[in-house]
């Protein structure tokens, strides 16, 4: 028996197939990150072509109900679809009504939704002769300026149960049928989300409007709201603040706490 031999006895000798449970995880995990990146860049080119666009104005000419224009679309940081110079037919003309937006980004949500961010979105409501307002989708905000802030909860609650909702330097412009306008809030920054209320399905909402107009009861600036709401309690005041305003036009802006 030669000495090579003799002194392998006694030692414990640990050995690798190569094929253990961990090496294949980390062989699936490496394939999964590939694909994603391939992905990714894929999405990158895609989100830029004809073809995107295309498809895009098709989905949201199914949600106004009206056709829609994207100047372009792209993939911005972090990694979420961008669509600029959005918007709805109907603006020019002398068809006022519409929805038009400089940029709307969207993004997936853990809860299975969207994240929608609109800057500098303006929307035109015209009141018709049957007292109905166009465009169709955004009727339901026809008439808010008649109601109070309460209406906001109950206008989003079925939006609010899976999608985020944030605008910055927003605009709605209200105007009768024969194109006089009725009321306008121009400057408007609105945020809507879950709320981490521990035992309780909340909402969080933060609304800050520059300037807002109505010709029956006068001008409001520099006003902010921010509450709670829940299937039970459409509004749950946490913060108000303005600059003076007319008496009666406090009625929109101080709902009662339910």
């Amino acid at each position: 028996m030669g000495k090579s031999e003799e002194e392998s006895r006694g030692k414990i000798r640990i050995s690798s197939s190569g094929g253990g449970v961990l090496s294949g995880v980390v062989r699936f995990l490496s394939t999964a990150l590939v694909i994603l990146i391939i992905v990714m860049v894929a999405g990158l080119f895609v989100s830029r072509s004809e073809g995107c666009r295309s498809f895009l104005e098709g989905r949201f000419e199914q949600l106004l109900g009206t056709g829609v224009t994207i100047e372009n679309s792209r993939v911005g940081w972090p990694y979420v679809l961008v669509l600029e110079k959005v918007k709805a037919k109907g603006l020019d003309d002398g068809d006022l009504q519409g929805f038009k937006a400089m940029e709307v980004r969207v993004s997936p949500t853990l809860r299975g939704g969207m994240k929608f961010h609109i800057n500098r979105g303006v929307l035109t409501l015209v009141r018709q002769t049957d007292e109905s307002w166009l465009p169709g989708a955004f009727a339901r905000l026809g008439d808010l300026p008649l109601k109070n802030l309460a209406e906001v909860s109950h206008i989003t609650a079925k939006l609010r149960k899976r999608h985020l909702l944030h605008i910055s330097d927003g605009a709605i412009h209200w105007l009768g049928a024969d194109g006089v306008p009725l009321a306008s809030a121009t400057g408007i920054s609105f945020d809507m989300q879950p709320a981490n209320v521990k035992g309780w399905r909340m909402y969080h909402y933060r609304l800050s409007v520059y300037n807002a107009v109505d010709p029956h009861v006068g001008k409001v600036h520099d006003v902010e709201r921010e509450w709670l709401s829940s299937d039970d309690s459409d509004y749950i005041e946490l913060h108000a603040s303005s600059r003076e305003m007319p008496a009666s036009n406090r009625g929109f802006w101080e709902a009662i706490e339910q």
